[in-house]
């Protein structure tokens, strides 16, 4: 697998408890099974683009309670987040590229707490409308992006030896009463 992201940002993922990589020609038989199994593999679907310019998978959740350290910034220190009734994913945001591959741009976020009432400018701008929605943290800092041919995979989990970090909270799920470890996948390719 080839890392994903520039190097600074591979640090500051890797920082993070998160990991990503692009696997291209012959895929290993043991991921080309899990690929396909239904048992192993949760919410399979397409998406087009065509109508939308970003979705966000989901990685985790629901989970009462999601703690670890955050660390923001290369000369930063680490901080410590705590967020209740989380459900974590990546925003995925595919752009074309004129060589015929795709730029997919991911950055991870995570909703939580209750769906709560907000005020917003209608749009013509004459009053108020109420919306409702779901508080979200989002992680500009850890967004990256991959280049991807057509048979090219982008694969993101976390580092199972970092459990207080967000890539656990975004990839730990738990199954059968043991940790388990998720990971994306995503296949990207234009479609004319």
């Amino acid at each position: 697998a080839v890392p994903v992201g520039a190097p600074e940002a591979r640090v500051l993922l890797s920082e993070n408890g998160l990991r990503g990589g692009t696997l291209a020609g012959t895929l290993p038989p043991r991921f080309q099974t899990l690929l396909e199994s239904d048992t192993e593999t949760l919410g399979a679907r397409g998406l087009t683009f065509a109508t939308r310019k970003e979705e966000v998978l989901p990685t985790s959740g629901p989970n009462e309670r999601s703690e670890f350290s955050l660390f923001a910034d290369l000369a930063g220190k680490r901080a410590p987040v705590t967020l209740k009734q989380t459900r974590g994913g990546i925003l995925v945001r595919p752009e074309p590229l004129p060589d015929g591959r795709v730029k997919v741009v991911c950055e991870p976020q995570i909703q939580y707490g209750e769906r709560q009432e907000w005020l917003r400018p209608s749009a013509d701008g004459t009053g108020f409308v109420k919306h409702e929605e779901v508080p979200l943290a989002r992680y500009p800092m850890l967004t990256f992006d991959a280049a991807l041919g057509r048979n090219e995979y982008l694969v993101l989990g976390w580092g199972a030896a970092q459990p207080d970090t967000i890539g656990a909270a975004l990839f730990g799920a738990e199954a059968n009463s043991q940790p388990r470890q998720r990971v994306l996948v995503i296949r990207a390719r234009l479609v004319n």
